[in-house]
């Protein structure tokens, strides 16, 4: 995030205008990244279905958060309609390893979230 702009810049000034994109990218990923490996953890203990309907839900969510928002933002919506449906999915997918598995997946480790 920090050497973003020198690296766009290495591309073309074309590219230094994502610059705020990718920071919003970024943020959905530390999100991503801070909720665990739970689509995988549902996977693997027989819980695929309810997180393919969540996937295909927050899918269809992204789709319908871009067709609202490039228009209205171009680039930056775009980036804020994917990591808001992305956060959703992670969000989510914690609650059903909570709920289900009773595990805590984040990296707040055990007895936070409760």
């Amino acid at each position: 995030m920090l050497v973003s702009p020198w690296i766009l810049r290495l591309f073309g000034s074309a590219f230094q205008s994502a610059y705020a994109p990718v920071l919003v990218l970024s943020a959905g990923q530390v999100v991503n990244a801070a909720s665990g490996s739970v689509g995988f953890l549902l996977g693997m203990t027989g819980e695929e279905r309810p997180a393919a309907r969540i996937t295909v839900a927050t899918g269809a969510l992204n789709l319908l958060l871009n067709a609202a928002m490039i228009p209205l933002r171009g680039l930056l919506g775009a980036a804020l309609a994917t990591t808001a449906s992305g956060v959703v999915w992670n969000v989510l997918l914690v609650r059903r390893v909570r709920v289900v598995l009773g595990i805590q997946p984040t990296v707040l480790g055990p007895g936070h979230g409760r």
